[in-house]
């Protein structure tokens, strides 16, 4: 396995502040391929397994309106001539804000399959616990992982409609402990043919929960986080290349 940065073989410890790319093929090892502190932004090129990734990367907001985490992968190429899935890990730690302890989580995934076949899903975490994804999960089960357990939106699953695909959008409520921060995880599970390239675009979002005369205006506001995606997706592109 090749890979472009520095690596651990499992991921970090959970005793600090931290941001953490990781990456899993085929159901394999979980390999940490970029770490920073909370909240930081990371990016990784390079080759894993069979797969190619160009860009891979993060940016995090922490703000009294809008917390999220937004995760790309450019471009990702299967090398290979068989299919094989991979997992696209970011978690990170010390998300303070919105203040109220009930939180509006809203998450979602679209990208573009350039060549070959794409089975896509995406899921989104929240955890009041401040622990990063931990090492003991597996493809499928995530019972295990320290900061899988409190909240998430459930599967999305990608619906294609030509060549793009969307999973559209999922939201829940997530109750954090007053005063105490809390981490934020997202998870890519792509399954590509031989062969074949897709670019793809996740986020995960976390506003204050609205009062029930305040519902239409959240679903307003949502509308602009497609906006505030290819910002950051244009930010991430910069990232990659340097």
């Amino acid at each position: 396995m090749v890979l472009t940065s520095a690596v651990l073989m499992s991921f970090p410890s959970q005793g600090g502040a931290t941001t953490i790319l990781a990456l899993q093929q085929d159901g394999g090892s979980i390999t940490t391929v970029a770490v920073g502190s909370s909240l930081s932004s990371l990016s990784f090129s390079g080759t894993f397994g069979d797969f190619s990734l160009t860009g891979f990367g993060n940016a995090a907001d922490n703000n009294a309106v809008l917390s999220d985490i937004f995760a790309s992968s450019v471009r990702l190429v299967n090398n290979s001539t068989a299919s094989h899935t991979i997992r696209m890990w970011v978690s990170s730690q010390d998300f303070t804000l919105p203040a109220p302890v009930q939180l509006t989580v809203e998450s979602g995934m679209s990208g573009t399959l350039n060549s070959g076949t794409l089975i896509a899903s995406y899921q989104a975490y929240a955890d009041k616990g401040n622990n990063l994804a931990g090492s003991g999960v597996l493809l499928g089960i995530v019972a295990s992982c320290a900061a899988c357990g409190d909240f998430t939106n459930g599967l999305q699953t990608g619906v294609f409609n030509g060549s793009t695909f969307d999973t559209g959008s999922a939201t829940g409520t997530f109750n954090r402990t007053a005063g105490q921060p809390f981490s934020l995880t997202t998870d890519r599970i792509f399954t590509l043919s031989g062969g074949g390239s897709a670019n793809l675009a996740s986020h995960e979002n976390v506003v204050a929960a609205p009062e029930s005369s305040s519902l239409f205006l959240l679903g307003f506001g949502l509308v602009g986080v497609g906006f505030i995606g290819r910002r950051k997706l244009g930010a991430l592109k910069s990232l990659s290349s340097q």
